[in-house]
């Protein structure tokens, strides 16, 4: 019942604070995700269409500098979760651990309710619609990500990406990293999102002050503090591909991004297979070291155990299947 109001009152906002065709784009977009119904391409990019031309119509005026500054100090790797570490589920504490982990010396710092005020710095509109619950907190880890990374640059992980091994050291010398797969159109995560498998802003990096940290960061601000609801919850992806438009250097950086982590998405659909599994076996021999995982899963204690869940949570499931980390 609960999800049902959600998403009645999210057809009302968007049909009423932009477009009655957006609204019906985002409600087919829920069904394609929880139903049988399958959402075709040229939804997708029409409702790209008319987020960007949104965005470029309200937000046009805010310019890309391209001026970038050199990292001179060892980057930080930035998690966030906003209860703390405490109230973290069993997998977030897990995939938080392998961060830790494999590091490979780099600090992590864990961003939370506590101490965000002591790496940001945001106007008193955007703060006290966080705390009415206006801004949601997925909405509110978008614009931290972007200021953290505008502002000490470093490696942004979401709490839920779980890492295979040492995170090597060429990614934080990057001007961006991010994951970057081959853009197949066959591919189902394809057409889900504007970035068409050019990036992944849960693996998301790059030296401080780099022209598409700080558009970002000034666009999702503006946007969180002049609006009274989300266009799309994908909204800092748009920012991104704004950003390629406008900057040529940034569009480079980007182009530049290799190929990597292509099993990404792939260990989450394993959770609660039983051990051993073969497809298991296959994605952590990989060469993927990224894997994005979920902690909104329905944990039958009597069902998980035995299981790639069972193992992950005790922090054993590389040993189990013998892959080095």
């Amino acid at each position: 019942m609960k999800k049902i109001f959600k998403i009645v009152k999210k057809f009302y906002n968007d049909a009423k604070n932009f477009s009655l065709e957006l609204a019906i784009l985002h409600f087919k977009e829920t069904l394609s995700r929880y139903t049988w119904y399958t959402m075709p391409p040229k939804a997708y990019l029409r409702k790209d269409e008319i987020v960007l031309e949104f965005l470029k119509r309200n937000y046009g005026e805010v310019q890309v500098d391209d001026s970038i500054s050199i990292q001179t100090s060892s980057p930080n790797i930035w998690v966030f979760w906003y209860q703390g570490e405490k109230q973290m589920p069993d997998l977030v504490r897990a995939t938080y651990s392998s961060v830790k982990k494999h590091s490979n010396g780099h600090k992590v710092i864990l961003i939370t309710k506590d101490n965000i005020e002591t790496y940001t710095h945001f106007p008193e509109l955007l703060k006290n619609k966080v705390k009415e619950g206006s801004i949601s907190i997925a909405q509110y880890s978008d614009i931290i990500r972007a200021t953290l990374l505008s502002t000490y640059g470093g490696l942004w992980l979401d709490a839920t990406v779980f890492v295979k091994k040492d995170i090597p050291e060429d990614i934080f010398r990057k001007n961006i990293f991010t994951i970057k797969n081959n853009p197949n159109k066959e591919d189902a995560l394809f057409y889900i999102s504007v970035a068409h498998l050019r990036w992944t802003t849960y693996v998301l990096g790059g030296v401080a002050n780099h022209p598409l940290f700080n558009y970002m960061k000034t666009v999702l601000i503006e946007y969180n503090c002049r609006e009274k609801s989300l266009i799309d919850y994908l909204l800092v992806d748009y920012t991104i591909e704004l950003a390629m438009e406008k900057s040529s250097k940034i569009k480079k950086d980007i182009d530049n991004i290799p190929i990597s982590n292509t099993n990404k998405e792939e260990l989450v659909n394993c959770l609660f297979a039983k051990f051993p599994d073969k497809k298991t076996k296959s994605i952590l021999e990989s060469n993927t070291i990224f894997f994005k995982l979920s902690y909104k899963i329905n944990v039958n204690v009597k069902k998980w155990e035995n299981t790639n869940y069972d193992l992950l949570i005790n922090h054993k499931i590389l040993e189990k299947y013998e892959v080095e980390d």
